[in-house]
């Protein structure tokens, strides 16, 4: 179907419900035709389910060998400090608690 600009304006939402239905809508100027309403592609949802990454992940065999504690320190008993954009200073207070 070819409609013109000012038809297109004041019908929209008609010829909307028309691409939806599978309709190819051309706006012409004049004679020229300069735009085209095509219906959209529908996203296709990838299968997240349980097994979609078999034969993609590869655990090493040693995966669990290395102890937390050489990864992450001694993480329960070293004080817990937070970031510097947290401190007293950049909240408005003084350096020394």
């Amino acid at each position: 179907m070819i409609v013109t600009i000012h038809k297109a304006k004041t019908e929209l939402s008609k010829l909307i419900k028309r691409v939806e239905a599978g309709e190819e809508i051309e706006i012409a100027r004049g004679k020229d035709v300069v735009a085209r309403i095509v219906p959209s592609q529908p996203k296709v949802k990838k299968n997240m389910g349980i097994g979609a990454w078999a034969g993609q992940v590869h655990v090493s065999p040693d995966f669990n060998d290395t102890p937390v504690e050489d990864l992450f320190g001694d993480y329960e008993n070293e004080p817990i400090e937070p970031p510097a954009r947290y401190s007293r200073v950049h909240l408005g207070g003084s350096e020394k608690p």
